[in-house]
């Protein structure tokens, strides 16, 4: 580890004197035993972590090489602490206005001085390291961008056809979804690292919430890059309106999923009592209703229900002019003070952080925005019914 240099600023070479003794060998020493020199020194070299200033030197006083430093942009970053006889609230107050980091009177306590020395230090060193974290995002946050651009042209290769049908409305959507989807993240990773950086400018620093807080910000860029992959199939190249029935957009569906929730013991009932076509985008309906049967079946594994079971009603109402299907569990229900939530982006109910809490949400936007249709939950006795208007 690089031995700290601290820049020791008096004209008594008897305080010089006891101020080395106190400080080396532990830390590397230069002095300067007037404002002229200390500035000259200070700029001539870039290695000093630390500077302790006197304020009552002839010619250039503390409070004017400290001004000075300041205003220099190689020296501007050098914490100082002014360490001085003039102790009243005035001279304090202007040390701190000048941007000093500390301010300890004379005479001193040797331990007090190393304590407050190598705490600045320290926290000098943990500024620097937080810096450097936030490079290391920025770069985190330009490699999951170009990510994004890479699964963005993916899918318009895929989906040439409704490229050419809808090129730029598409993209817009594309763009416009993944950008709401990612703030709310980010915004955490930017708080999250100007708390910390708050709190070692404050001297208010703890090691295990620091590591905490890193944790975190690790967690939130990781969970970044996995709703890429949720992204990656919610556009498909069938962008076209098809007639179809509830029917068969539930069978396909099943086809799918049935022999997964056989393995785990869970009963399908169907009870389809309509079958009038309509026109909608199939594939996107059929997502959803694939997101919902299988939330079904993790709240059934999950809770441990036994005979589990997935119903699902397709009905006709208004005369036949409004398609409904009902997709029940006997899981439970979902809780009443969170029921309201489960539509919102990155709200998750998942035991293990399994979940981006995407699902639900991206299946809203596709039955309300997409297919103009209603999406909606509430519970009955046995658990929750998930019903989708069209």
């Amino acid at each position: 580890m690089i031995q700290k240099t601290i820049l020791i600023v008096d004209d008594t070479i008897s305080n010089v004197d006891i101020l080395y003794h106190i400080l080396y060998p532990k830390y590397d020493i230069l002095v300067a035993t007037n404002g002229k020199n200390a500035l000259e020194i200070a700029i001539a070299n870039k290695n000093i972590n630390l500077i302790l200033l006197d304020i009552m030197m002839p010619g250039i006083d503390g409070y004017e090489v400290c001004t000075k430093l300041k205003s220099n942009d190689q020296t501007k970053d050098i914490p100082i602490i002014f360490l001085t006889s003039k102790v009243d609230d005035t001279s304090i107050q202007k040390g701190y206005e000048l941007g000093a980091i500390d301010y300890i009177g004379k005479p001193f306590k040797p331990l007090e001085l190393l304590s407050r020395v190598k705490t600045q230090l320290d926290i000098q060193h943990l500024i620097v390291e937080l810096k450097n974290s936030q490079e290391n995002l920025k770069n985190i946050n330009n490699t999951l961008s170009q990510k994004i651009q890479i699964e963005v042209e993916k899918n318009r290769i895929k989906d040439q056809q409704m490229y050419h049908q809808k090129k730029h409305a598409q993209m817009g959507e594309i763009i416009s979804m993944i950008a709401h989807q990612w703030r709310q993240p980010l915004n955490a990773i930017t708080l999250t690292t100007n708390n910390l950086l708050f709190k070692c400018m404050m001297g208010n620093f703890d090691s295990n919430e620091f590591q905490n807080e890193l944790s975190l910000i690790d967690d939130y860029s990781q969970h970044l890059s996995k709703t890429i992959d949720d992204f990656r199939d919610f556009f498909k190249n069938n962008k076209s309106k098809v007639m179809i029935r509830f029917v068969d957009i539930v069978t396909s569906t099943l086809n799918i999923i049935r022999s997964t929730l056989e393995k785990k013991d869970i009963e399908i009932i169907t009870d389809f009592n309509c079958n009038i076509e309509f026109e909608t985008y199939a594939n996107e309906v059929k997502q959803v209703v694939l997101n919902i049967i299988k939330n079904a079946e993790d709240a059934l594994v999950e809770n441990e229900v036994k005979s589990p079971k997935i119903t699902i009603q397709i009905l006709c109402d208004n005369n036949c002019k409004k398609q409904i299907l009902l997709i029940k569990d006997n899981a439970g229900g979902i809780k009443e003070d969170i029921k309201n939530k489960i539509f919102e982006p990155y709200f998750s109910t998942k035991k293990g952080k399994d979940g981006t809490g995407l699902g639900l949400y991206m299946s809203k936007i596709i039955i309300e925005e997409h297919c103009n249709g209603n999406l909606s939950v509430k519970n009955d006795q046995e658990g929750a019914v998930f019903r989708i208007e069209l």
